[in-house]
């Protein structure tokens, strides 16, 4: 019987020798947002046996050292300088994180990633790519009125990759008329495009100008209404943009306005003391000295008749009317967002900005539902009645606010923050508010596999935690499915709300057999795979069977037999010194006893 424990003993010995080490990275592209932070996420299987002195973990870019971890600390000394002080990792390593955290995200930190993990269990490296993207911000249209026609310009910038542009007029696809300038700052490597048309005869026509940043799904439309007021004594045009921003006539006729209000102001008190055809004099030469000055704004010849002088007066107050329709829509995702537990997310949102912007008059409010996320007016946060669920966790952008930012960001994501989230904003040339989907999520830890031997057959457990929403469970032998002999716990952290899953099956009269583990956390596209192999060795005398397991870890067999081996060694090694000093016959029983006695 004693031997039967001991040969038990070396088989599970053996078989935590094949035990499966395998890293879990993601399977598809990560997108990394400029500017922000970038969790590169990677796991590896730890037991109770897990040293963190033995640990080591480098990740790498090409043959560029990111980071490096050995020795208890990281280890930079090798480390690319374009990664310094912009890299960490997370201290779960003891549940098997060895995630990366990259900050201040540029353009050129894209490639192919490699995270390369070796313990005292096992070593693997995996590489997946990551792509950076950037934003377009909101576009600034300009109008400009034409000899023959009118052009149109938009201009975004601050976006990254290169974008797709289009141009429809009355849902015609006309992009082949306009011409696109892209330029790319040297240092950032964000892209400002410029896009322009030239049209000419148009009637009253409808033009969409599209923006598509595809990396990002990021979608941006503005949709221009294009009036034509005939002139038919002599044959002209006057055009009217309705979703054009017209900056310099605007300040232009504004200033006029404001002079002439300041010319009657000054004037009427002299009133009594001026006759009337003298104050009309001087309020036809001051009104026409304004007119003189557009005149030479717009490049139009000195000698010109006063039908053209009032004409381009006429084309102002067109113009000037016309930015009062100016179209103000703000953007936000399109799609449900996905926050990762414990981590940042920014929760995007932008609007249009122009000259006129004024970040006194800017009011910005977040909300889930009823519930106030973040404030801010009197150009600053007003935080008295955010909601206490997340205090100490919001933050806008406030210097990015002039390039039409009103992104959120929220820190230290909890399961509780899924929801519909709504951002509102109101400058001084609109207000609008639009909602968009948040869905949380934690990935699964590496999945602890228990093995035990029945009187009948063999049991097996598998345990994994730390993950959001629950998962797909499934069980296959041979490539067919036995889900449904399985049985599964489901256990939710009331602090946390991540889940704790076990699943469990027991197999009687197996022999060698191939069982495939697999666990699906779908919103994450996280799946983890485990193959276990299962032998059975026949004793025909007594007619039972010895189980191994390959792919199982299997704790206590190992340890005592570690102790017995490291006690056989002690042994010899004391007595070794007293052989000289002992006869054969009595060594032998000596270490016959031993033996026996730890057998």
């Amino acid at each position: 019987m004693n031997l039967k424990v001991l040969c038990l003993s070396l088989l599970l010995f053996k078989a935590s020798c094949f035990t499966e080490f395998e890293i879990t990275v993601p399977r598809d592209t990560v997108t990394g947002f400029y500017g922000e932070a970038l969790i590169l996420s990677c796991s590896f299987p730890v037991d109770s046996s897990w040293d963190l002195k033995s640990t080591v973990i480098t990740w790498q870019r090409g043959l560029d050292v990111v980071h490096r971890f050995y020795y208890s600390q990281d280890q930079l000394d090798r480390q690319n300088r374009h990664f310094v002080n912009r890299t960490s990792l997370f201290i779960q390593m003891a549940r098997g994180n060895a995630s990366l955290r990259l900050d201040k995200v540029t353009v050129q930190d894209a490639g192919v990633y490699t995270c390369s993990v070796s313990t005292n269990t096992g070593s693997q490296k995996k590489s997946f790519g990551v792509k950076i993207g950037a934003f377009y911000s909101e576009p600034r249209l300009q109008f400009s009125v034409l000899t023959d026609g009118v052009n149109l310009l938009v201009t975004s910038d601050g976006g990254y990759p290169s974008p797709t542009l289009q141009w429809l007029m009355e849902n015609s696809d006309i992009t082949n008329q306009t011409q696109t300038r892209l330029m790319q700052d040297t240092q950032s490597g964000l892209y400002v495009v410029s896009s322009w048309i030239n049209l000419t005869n148009v009637s009253n026509s409808s033009l969409t100008f599209l923006l598509h940043n595809t990396p990002l799904r990021q979608d941006i439309r503005r949709d221009i209404q294009l009036y034509s007021d005939k002139n038919n004594r002599q044959g002209q045009s006057t055009y009217r943009c309705h979703g054009c921003f017209l900056f310099i006539p605007v300040i232009l006729l504004l200033l006029l306005i404001g002079m002439s209000v300041l010319f009657v102001f000054i004037t009427g008190k002299r009133r009594e003391q001026t006759k009337q055809n003298g104050f009309t004099e001087i309020k036809s030469n001051f009104l026409m000295e304004k007119v003189r000055a557009l005149q030479r704004i717009f490049l139009l010849p000195a000698a010109v008749d006063r039908d053209m002088n009032l004409k381009v007066l006429c084309l102002s107050l067109l113009l000037f009317k016309a930015s009062c329709f100016t179209e103000f829509e703000i953007t936000v995702p399109r799609d449900t967002v996905t926050g990762f537990y414990g981590e940042a997310l920014i929760l995007s949102c932008s609007f249009p900005v122009d000259s006129s912007w004024d970040l006194k008059s800017t009011v910005i409010t977040w909300q889930r539902g009823l519930d106030v996320v973040h404030s801010f007016y009197y150009s600053q946060d007003q935080l008295d009645r955010q909601n206490r669920h997340f205090v100490n966790r919001t933050s806008l952008f406030i210097q990015e606010m002039a390039r039409g930012n009103a992104s959120l960001r929220l820190d230290k994501v909890t399961v509780q923050d899924a929801g519909v989230y709504t951002c509102s904003v109101s400058t001084n040339t609109g207000s609008q508010k639009k909602s968009f989907g948040v869905k949380i999520g934690a990935f699964y830890s590496e999945p602890r596999l228990q093995f035990s031997v029945l009187t009948d057959g063999v049991n097996l457990l598998v345990t994994s935690d730390g993950g959001y929403p629950s998962p797909t469970l499934q069980w296959l032998m041979e490539n067919s499915d036995i889900t449904n002999q399985t049985q599964t716990r489901l256990m939710q952290d009331t602090q946390s709300g991540l889940y704790v899953v076990s699943s469990w099956i027991n197999l009687t009269n197996v022999s060698n057999s191939s069982l495939t583990f697999v666990l699906h956390n779908t919103p994450l596209r996280q799946d983890i795979r485990r193959d276990i192999q299962l032998y059975s060795d026949k004793n025909n005398r007594q007619g039972q069977s010895t189980y191994r397991c390959h792919g199982c870890f299997l704790f206590i067999p190992v340890i005592l037999l570690l102790l017995l081996i490291g006690m056989s060694v002690l042994f010899v090694f004391i007595t070794g010194k007293r052989r000289e000093q002992t006869k054969q016959n009595g060594f032998t029983e000596i270490k016959s006893n031993f033996l026996m006695e730890k057998v």
